[in-house]
């Protein structure tokens, strides 16, 4: 048993790895597939990681089986729509294929015997190409001379468009990354135009960007919206890599909102840590995996995520203005009486409170931190011979609280396991509990 990760978890066009995992999203594809086939035209949404570029390869290598002609734009850059899309014509084998189909038909456009005898092709089609001979073969090998401009902005790259369909060639346009202002008027245009196939890839938020109405009825009519992972679909992904232990990696590891490419990374880091923790024992790491999940032993879980979570304060101290964090918990007053309270820190001549409390699944009843809850009124606290004004009190936690008067970091099970196998303060917990800090620091 051993898990078999693709190497590269974020897609690009030249990614070797192409594979749609899971059943959702082979559906997904195969949707897409059939809609841009029967209606000419589909468009992707979904967050960054969702797999819209493994999406777009995919038709890429399908469509190209089938006598399509893909041209594939990458818009996430600054460069100008129509400069990317020659781009991409000029730097692949696209000009050259187009060439070779030309010179093969070359009968189809008056380059018989005759003219044979009396000048090559290269020659005779520049000569035409000179004389602005409306012809669709002459513009398209025409691109072959730079100082034969027949193809211009916008209009000049649907005409080119509109050259192969004529010539019985079907393009495809894949746009990966597009964003709102390359809806209208270049795809607005293109789309009109029916000169290709076309398949567009946009992160979520662009539609509700997009100003021109029927574009927006166009799309709509056209569209796709990849949906967030639920567990379930987690669970089937990480089972197709990890036979045996993708589902308990995948009840690890999986948080809501995550992305497919954030699953596998996160899925793939835990994996490394299993084997290095079992010396690369495939029994060892099995019998590891299955027994993920539950926290054991939670109170002394709870006091070494304590230290963590120090260790995490004193990497941020400067960030946070934090004037001094106590390196272990402190004895202060609460309402009825004294209370060890986990978290102790002054920022700007104020003292914050904060308990940790790991959980299983539970909510965190008011009854179960008493401590924190008594100091959550108290105003005012004595520190080494000092007073200090209460700033706030907090409580930090993988469990969910109800009515707690205080304010609650959670902070999500798998960073909190990762920090305690690993233990030492991760960079994703410090950078959670810095954010979630600095809003209590300054309320």
């Amino acid at each position: 048993m051993s898990c078999n990760f693709p190497s590269d978890t974020v897609t690009t066009w030249s990614s070797n790895n192409r594979e749609i995992f899971g059943s959702k999203y082979k559906k997904y594809y195969t949707d897409i597939k059939n809609r841009l086939l029967q209606n000419g035209k589909v468009f992707i949404f979904g967050d960054p990681g969702m797999g819209k570029t493994t999406i777009l390869l995919n038709l890429s290598k399908d469509l190209s089986s089938s006598g399509y002609l893909p041209i594939y734009m990458d818009l996430s850059s600054d460069t100008p729509f129509v400069d990317e899309f020659w781009s991409f014509a000029k730097n692949s084998r696209i000009i050259n294929n187009l060439s070779n189909e030309i010179f093969n038909r070359r009968k189809e456009i008056g380059y018989g015997k005759l003219t044979w005898l009396k000048k090559d092709f290269y020659t005779w089609i520049k000569s035409q190409c000179k004389k602005r001979v409306d012809n669709p073969f002459v513009r398209i090998y025409s691109l072959n001379f730079p100082d034969c401009k027949t193809y211009e902005g916008l209009d000049g790259l649907i005409t080119f468009l509109d050259d192969m369909k004529k010539i019985g060639l079907k393009s495809v346009l894949l746009l990966d990354e597009a964003r709102a202002e390359h809806y209208y008027p270049y795809i607005h245009k293109i789309i009109n135009s029916g000169s290709s196939f076309l398949a567009v890839a946009s992160p979520s938020g662009v539609l509700s960007s997009i100003k021109d109405e029927a574009t927006i009825r166009r799309i709509r009519e056209n569209s796709i919206i990849l949906e967030q992972l639920t567990l379930d679909d987690a669970k089937e992904i990480l089972s197709q890599m990890c036979k045996d232990i993708g589902e308990n990696i995948a009840q690890e590891v999986y948080d809501h909102g995550m992305t497919i490419a954030q699953l596998i990374i996160q899925a793939k880091t835990l994996y490394q840590e299993l084997e290095y923790e079992c010396k690369h024992d495939l029994e060892c790491v099995k019998n590891n995996a299955k027994n993920l999940g539950e926290i054991k032993d939670i109170q002394e879980k709870s006091k070494e995520l304590e230290d963590i979570i120090r260790e995490c304060i004193r990497k941020s101290k400067e960030n946070l203005e934090v004037d001094k964090i106590y390196d272990t918990a402190k004895r202060v007053k609460g309402l009825g009486k004294f209370r060890n309270i986990d978290i102790v820190l002054i920022s700007h001549g104020k003292v914050f409170l904060g308990d940790v409390k790991l959980t299983n699944g539970e909510i965190l009843k008011n009854s179960s931190i008493e401590n924190i809850v008594d100091v959550v009124s108290t105003k005012e606290q004595e520190l080494e011979g000092l007073k200090y004004p209460v700033g706030g009190v907090f409580i930090i936690s993988n469990g969910e609280t109800r009515d707690f008067p205080g304010k609650t970091i959670t902070i999500p099970s798998r960073i909190v396991k990762n920090a305690l196998r690993k233990k030492q303060c991760t960079e994703d917990l410090r950078k959670m509990l810095e954010e979630e800090l600095r809003i209590i620091l300054k309320s």
